[in-house]
């Protein structure tokens, strides 16, 4: 049986956003879907596909909003009063992250 595991050691690593696609969550909400790629170190060039920031109603959900805020100011975007989203702007960005492996039906994969 093939090995479908795709983790590195959960810990801090350097990042660099690759690649962004705007859409929306199945619940509706604003979302953009980012590549993310290991800069350096013993895991360089480590993928994570998926990692989803998704933009809440911050009164109707203001925790779930803050992740989206945290991403923005990680990424030294725009995310204080009133700002626009420019996903675009996001890639080539490195900010350092924790990645820690998670398992989602039987799969695992690394989460930000």
């Amino acid at each position: 049986m093939p090995n479908h595991d795709f983790v590195i050691p959960d810990g801090e690593y350097k990042l660099f956003v690759e690649d962004v696609k705007e859409g929306n969550s199945k619940a509706g909400d604003y979302q953009v879907t980012c590549k993310l790629r290991v800069s350096d170190g013993d895991h360089k060039n480590f993928v994570i596909n998926y990692h989803r920031v998704t933009f809440f109603d911050a009164k109707a959900r203001p925790k779930a909003a803050g992740m989206a805020l945290f991403f923005l100011k990680c990424l030294g975007q725009p995310h204080t009063g009133s700002f626009t989203i420019s996903p675009e702007k996001w890639v080539g960005v490195q900010f350092k992250g924790w990645l820690e492996a998670k398992e989602f039906n039987g799969f695992k994969s690394m989460g930000v």
